[in-house]
């Protein structure tokens, strides 16, 4: 399966309507937060166009294997999201089970994860929701448009109004103009490899 069909399976489930009541547990398992697990992975490699780190590997596979365990216990339109959900860390895993990467690739991998791991830490201190200390992954998708932006242009208010824009359209939430202007200021300091 490609990368455009993985982000199919993705998009359906993003939008599908969550089927379990808040704070459902399976077997042990949380049903909330496996959905965020397998959802906020599933986004990194759908953004990093196919890739994943090892660690994020690892954590798939330990959710596709709850995944297996609790089908069996599900309701009907449960049954179906999950079975839905577990298919799509399926595919994933493939995908990630058969690159092979060359060292110069591991290399730039690195990197680029040292860099992102820099700008979740500023995001997280910026805290748009408040819930950075509950939720790990919240900011993922911020996260990643800074990055983009760090890329193209670090210039103050090209990367002000990318944050800005984005937590007012995205996170429907207004931010103190001196907040925002601080964590640029952070983020500006971040060295980086095109």
């Amino acid at each position: 399966m490609n990368l455009e069909q993985i982000k199919i399976i993705y998009d359906r489930l993003y939008n599908e309507p969550f089927p379990s009541d808040r704070g459902k547990e399976v077997s042990g398992i949380d049903l909330v937060m496996i959905d965020a697990d397998v959802m906020g992975l599933s986004q990194n490699f759908i953004l990093a166009e196919g890739h994943l780190m090892t660690d994020q590997v690892k954590t798939l596979a330990n959710c596709f294997m709850d995944l297996k365990v609790i089908l069996h216990h599900l309701e009907k339109t449960e049954r179906q999201y999950f079975a839905s959900l577990k298919q799509l860390a399926q595919e994933i895993l493939d995908v990630t089970n058969t690159e092979k990467l060359s060292e110069n690739e591991i290399e730039l991998r690195h990197k680029w994860k040292t860099v992102y791991d820099e700008i979740k830490i500023i995001v997280n201190e910026l805290d748009p929701l408040g819930v950075a200390d509950i939720v790990d992954d919240e900011y993922n998708d911020l996260n990643f448009r800074i990055y983009s932006q760090l890329l193209d242009n670090r210039e103050d208010t090209k990367m002000f109004e990318t944050i800005k824009t984005f937590v007012e359209k995205d996170y429907e939430v207004q931010l103190d103009r001196d907040d925002i202007n601080e964590a640029v200021q952070k983020i500006k300091k971040i060295e980086i490899t095109k």
